[in-house]
């Protein structure tokens, strides 16, 4: 079966059911919400619906998308390690421990969070084009949200 990707308008050959290299796009339409309250407790109720729309990617923009997020993340993560590393240096001279006991914490922390930082830009991108996808337009402008969660 020939499916036509939404991203490159190329053509490529798809096996029976989804492409694990399709896009899933998670949308959440809210009914209804309603707070009460009792005593201190605050409650809310929310009546929602969720549907999934599956954006058709070939393999080749699935790779590239993959690529670039990878690029994206190690980049983040290597400027976390050198804020890292900076902030150990300045903060080692205020009377706390030396930089050398504060260098490796804030080298990993500043990996982490600069690779975390990284994946969430490369998956922003990734749902930025699919949104154009016309399925997913018509519900975002009929009230719905994307979003696994209301």
């Amino acid at each position: 079966m020939t499916e036509t990707c939404w991203f490159c308008k190329g053509n490529y050959e798809k096996g029976e059911g989804k492409s694990n290299k399709d896009l899933d796009i998670h949308l959440v339409h809210i009914l209804d919400r309603t707070t009460t309250q009792s005593g201190a407790y605050i409650n809310t109720k929310t009546k929602y619906q969720q549907t999934t729309i599956t954006v058709p990617r070939c393999p080749d923009c699935a790779k590239k998308a993959t690529a670039w997020g990878l690029k994206g993340a190690w980049i983040c993560a290597g400027i976390g390690i050198v804020l890292g590393i900076i902030i150990a240096l300045l903060e080692g001279g205020h009377g706390g421990p030396g930089p050398s006991a504060l260098l490796p914490a804030f080298a990993i922390g500043g990996f982490l969070v600069g690779f975390l930082f990284g994946s969430s830009i490369r998956n922003g991108f990734e749902q930025a084009g699919a949104k154009r996808f016309p399925a997913i337009q018509t519900l975002i402008e009929s009230g719905w949200d994307v979003s696994k969660n209301p």
